[in-house]
């Protein structure tokens, strides 16, 4: 099976909890399922690629790849690193590759809803649609692996350690520590809670910091003791406990956690005594949240009613845990990735209003949704000869992102208009069933320029008040008669990366210089164009790119060059699949004062 999709990681150990949780249990899955799906591999095309755990250079560099190729970029998120880059445990220079990360992503995903506010706050103006997916849990207990010699004796020793305070309350923690933002700077909150009840108990330290272990563990007023954590010896060690304490300041950093901790000593069979935190919330009616003498006693006293709440607790993390339930999630995203683009109409509304339209094709079995002031999008594309009133010139097929332009440019009849880079002809159209103009369509493709025309007479928008130039908007002096114009449509020639996956094709006949040639082909013509337009005019700038170098960066450098010019509110940059399905985009509306 050819690979249509892949996963990206900066490592895929086995051995790291949250590599096999976040990535590699539902990749196996996704496979089991048959979804055509790899671990990436550098120079292969795929559709889409999920990058997790992915901040490298590496991966920002394979995401520009994907990106430049028309391809979705789905990113996936499971830590507050800004958070983490306060408390000294990440570099700017790995923050500032996340920002990018955040900015090319097609889709973003994280692991709680609270991670997803936290970045939403933190990057204001994210555009990617987010979805939530949880990690994969350990249902099943995992199959025993061979334990080392330093296993044998770590374990050797827990159980010497039970032995001189047989009758106490095993307790245990588990997981790593970050500084003052998690781990042991909250187990001492923990001893404390230990140390005062009123049963004896003990704490066994299950963690890969040894050194942080013997500096914390003094302070601690109870019987304690350390195992090495190792995939082979942790679950036995968790399995000798009756109790898992996880104590936890909430803070920014860990407000966003996963409820993975008290599951998987859920799973183990444990009690859990724990701080709350967002995603822990789900378990309380299984586990005792902020209630640690309670809670203690509890698990003391395991009675029949606390091990009916625990069963219950392990059926509820099997129902929505399990590998196939997230994979479903996963599936979902990617298939969404793959689909073709929808069908959308535009109402001709100088021959029949929107809702007419859409009642004339329920009429012939044609369901249809309302987009934006004008659409229509079909619940299933269909051959145009096929939909009712093509002949009648009652609507045009035009993608509901393409649709925004002729609203966003500020207009009124009788203005003198130009859209200097008009075939095929859809916007231009829009224009004028939207106002009487005295509008001039230039384009410097005779044969695209004709088809134009052919539009223009099958709607009925011809005039004497609409000419046709076949020439080329960067010199204007070849055509221009000096006379400026109200408003300037510029829809300038682009990668086309927005509308991928109505052109699969674009992805192999890109060059890589395209970029940068279309990019200083754009600058010239706004250049050129700019004079033309009147005093208090707008020039609307549109790409059916999402490559910032000809959409907010070229604006931006536009703006340098003429910093006269007035920047109004217009959508910027749009995703393909964004809330009304339509392509990848980008409009900037500019004003010249008056």
């Amino acid at each position: 099976m050819i690979a249509r999709f892949a996963w990206h990681a900066d490592s895929y150990d086995r051995r790291l909890a949250s590599i096999r949780y976040r990535l590699l249990a539902p990749l196996d899955a996704l496979r089991r399922q048959g979804v055509a799906i790899e671990q990436y591999q550098a120079g292969r095309d795929y559709a889409a690629i999920i990058f997790s755990k992915s901040h490298s250079p590496a991966a920002v560099a394979a995401a520009r790849r994907a990106r430049a190729g028309g391809h979705d970029v789905i990113f996936d998120l499971c830590d507050n690193l800004f958070a983490a880059q306060r408390a000294g445990h990440a570099s700017g220079a790995r923050v500032a590759r996340l920002r990018e990360m955040l900015g090319l992503a097609t889709h973003l995903t994280f692991s709680t809803a609270t991670l997803a506010e936290q970045i939403a706050e933190e990057v204001p103006g994210l555009r990617a649609p987010t979805s939530v997916i949880p990690d994969v849990l350990d249902i099943d207990p995992p199959a025993a692996l061979p334990l080392s010699l330093r296993d044998q004796v770590a374990l050797a020793s827990l159980r010497r350690f039970h032995a001189r305070h047989a009758g106490a309350l095993h307790c245990v923690w588990f997981g790593k520590s970050l500084g003052q933002a998690s781990g042991y700077a909250h187990v001492g909150a923990a001893a404390r809670e230990l140390g005062r009840f009123a049963h004896p108990t003990t704490l066994t330290i299950v963690s890969n910091d040894w050194l942080g272990y013997r500096g914390a563990r003094r302070r601690w007023p109870l019987p304690v003791t350390y195992v090495p954590w190792t995939l082979a010896s942790a679950p036995i060690a968790l399995a000798r406990h009756r109790v898992a304490v996880i104590p936890l300041e909430q803070n920014d950093y860990t407000a966003g956690k996963t409820i993975n901790r008290p599951a998987t000593a859920l799973l183990a069979g444990l009690g859990v005594v724990a701080d709350a935190l967002p995603s822990y919330e789900e378990l309380r009616p299984f586990i005792a949240l902020d209630d640690w003498q309670g809670g203690l006693e509890r698990y003391r006293q395991w009675s029949d009613e606390t091990a009916a709440a625990l069963a219950a607790g392990r059926a509820h993390l099997a129902a929505a845990y399990g590998a196939d339930a997230v994979a479903a999630r996963w599936r979902a995203i990617l298939e969404a990735a793959d689909q073709p683009p929808p069908m959308a109409l535009r109402a001709n509304v100088r021959r029949i209003g929107r809702d007419a339209l859409r009642a004339r094709l329920e009429a012939a079995g044609l369901a249809a949704r309302p987009v934006g002031e004008d659409g229509l999008i079909l619940d299933a594309p269909r051959p145009v000869r096929d939909i009712p009133g093509y002949a009648e010139g009652w609507w045009s097929v035009q993608d509901p992102s393409a649709q925004r332009a002729a609203r966003l440019l500020p207009l009124r009849d009788g203005e003198r208009v130009l859209d200097a880079c008009a075939a095929p002809g859809g916007k231009t159209a829009h224009l004028l069933e939207r106002h009487a103009l005295r509008l001039t369509e230039l384009d410097s493709d005779a044969r695209r320029l004709a088809r134009v025309g052919d539009n223009l007479r099958r709607l009925g928008l011809e005039s004497p008040d609409v000419s046709l130039r076949c020439a080329d908007a960067a010199r204007p002096a070849g055509w221009w008669d000096g006379r400026p114009y109200d408003a300037i449509l510029a829809d300038v020639p682009c990668t086309a990366s927005g509308v991928v996956r109505r052109h699969p094709d674009i992805r192999w006949l890109r060059r890589a210089d395209d970029l940068a040639r279309t990019a200083a082909l754009q600058a010239r013509i706004v250049d050129a164009l700019w004079p033309l337009l009147a005093a208090g005019g707008h020039l609307l700038y549109a790409t059916c790119s999402i490559f910032p170098q000809e959409g907010e960066s070229q604006v931006r450098a536009f703006l340098e060059r003429h910093p006269e010019a007035r920047r109004l509110p217009a959508p910027g940059h749009i995703l393909p699949g964004g809330p009304d399905g339509g392509d990848g985009f980008f409009y900037a509306l500019l004003r010249k004062p008056a």
